[in-house]
């Protein structure tokens, strides 16, 4: 039998370059964990050096202090003499300077490769048991082979997280990024959630004609003309129908004129001109009816393996909507399939790294009400959905229920929950014949969530 996929001689590579200069550790830090290494005295090391990195003990040429390094790997119940060997052994990689990216990407590469070969161990004995559900095995294998990272690897002591967090802030603030997410092209939404954040779920929620729709395509567009990868699934509508609403957003375009292919030749010149304001790659779109949580997730990697040729990566994606994605297992209660959905969609956000706008209905309990503006208790079919949520935002028009003068055009973003943030109402002007909305000058305060 082959053995397993191993290279020993990166890993101790990888060792000597952190010894010898700590700055290699942020590279090194991009690729690996302790879990990655084969060598259980290496991975020991590993995390020693971690250690004693976040404790300070560097020296002034910016090498690892030996001494330091040693009584914390003592103190981990290491041994002294198993500590000289590696250390000797590490520095017979003449060549670890140069190679500090091509090593961690070697050892990252064996360590994906030995954690498939285990799973499909795991698979195969799986199928062997007629008892077992083949549609569990069928997760297992999907969502195994393309997570590419031990569980371990979320569990760091509190000098490593700390020190992980340093290098966040600091990097941010040479960066000059005073916002901590991507930008939505709506200032004042910004400056209550911080942008999109990666990892975070972001619910957008209203009745039918409220503009959930045009609001999330409002802010995918910008993103794209960001230069950023944005992913939309719509289930509801056809692509046609969505760059129908892009292109009459993005250039001014009356929609109807589009829709009735009654656009004037400067108008169709115009259509071309957003190749210039939106690359390629900076949208993807699906319009697949039929998806369930894990296929979207499915195709959300398929697009990050293409984008990592380029050394891009999906910035957000925005589902359209909650209540269309399909159940993974037939005949289940339906409460039960939007609150595994909500749940998966948390779970994505996290693994892909990015936001995820996702768009939901309300219940028709806001019709019978006198003040028909949402509440967190109006998300359709499931609690769980506010709880998975780490903002739920609410559109609404009351020129749809009691159209006045007054009130024309003007619309209302209801920042209901904000797990970080501020809460409160926004004013917007909706421009329906662009499918368009801007912010107004604000009127009131926004609060901090308690």
């Amino acid at each position: 039998m082959p053995e397993l996929p191993v290279c020993l001689d990166a890993e101790r590579a990888i060792l000597g370059a952190v010894v010898f200069d700590t700055e290699k550790m942020k590279i090194v830090r991009k690729y690996i964990s302790a879990d990655d290494f084969y060598n259980v005295k290496h991975a020991e090391l590993f995390r020693a050096l971690e250690i004693c990195i976040a404790d300070g003990g560097v020296g002034d040429n910016g090498s690892v202090d030996l001494t330091l390094l040693q009584d914390v790997i003592q103190k981990r119940g290491g041994d002294a003499d198993d500590f000289k060997n590696l250390i000797d052994a590490m520095f017979a990689q003449v060549d670890f300077l140069g190679n500090t990216e091509r090593y961690a990407k070697q050892i990252r590469d064996r360590s994906d490769r030995r954690k498939i070969i285990k799973l499909c161990a795991e698979v195969v004995q799986d199928c062997k048991e007629i008892d077992s559900s083949l549609n569990n095995t069928i997760d297992k294998l999907l969502s195994g082979a393309t997570e590419g990272r031990s569980k371990a690897e979320n569990i760091s002591n509190f000098n490593t997280a700390l020190y992980n967090y340093f290098e966040y802030l600091r990097g941010r603030q040479l960066a000059g990024e005073r916002m901590p997410g991507i930008a939505t092209g709506f200032p004042t939404v910004d400056a209550a959630l911080g942008g999109l954040e990666d990892g975070k779920l972001y619910i957008i929620g209203g009745r039918p004609a409220m503009g959930k729709t045009a609001f999330a395509l409002n802010a995918a567009e910008h993103i794209a003309q960001e230069k950023k990868t944005v992913v939309l699934f719509s289930l509801e509508m056809g692509e046609n129908e969505v760059m129908k609403r892009i292109v009459s957003s993005v250039e001014k375009i009356n929609s109807y004129a589009l829709k009735m292919a009654a656009c004037t030749e400067n108008e169709m010149g115009k259509i071309l001109d957003i190749l210039g304001k939106i690359e390629s790659n900076s949208m993807y779109i699906c319009d697949e009816s039929y998806q369930t949580a894990d296929s979207i997730y499915s195709k959300c990697l398929d697009i990050n393996a293409h984008l990592q040729k380029n050394g891009k990566r999906i910035e957000a994606v925005v589902i359209d909507y909650l209540q269309l994605i399909s159940a993974s297992e037939k005949r289940e209660d339906r409460r039960i399939t939007i609150g595994k959905v909500s749940r998966t969609c948390k779970i994505m956000a996290k693994k892909l790294n990015c936001p995820v706008i996702l768009i939901s209905q309300l219940s028709r309990a806001v019709e019978a009400r006198e003040d028909k503006r949402p509440r967190l208790s109006d998300l359709r079919e499931s609690g769980e959905i506010e709880q998975d949520a780490d903002a739920v935002m609410f559109l609404f028009r009351e020129e749809h229920y009691a159209p006045t003068p007054h009130n024309k055009g003007k619309a209302e973003l209801i920042i209901a929950k904000n797990r970080d943030g501020e809460v409160g109402k926004i004013n917007l002007r909706w421009h329906p014949q662009i499918l368009k909305f801007e912010e107004e000058a604000r009127t009131e305060p926004l609060r901090r969530e308690a």
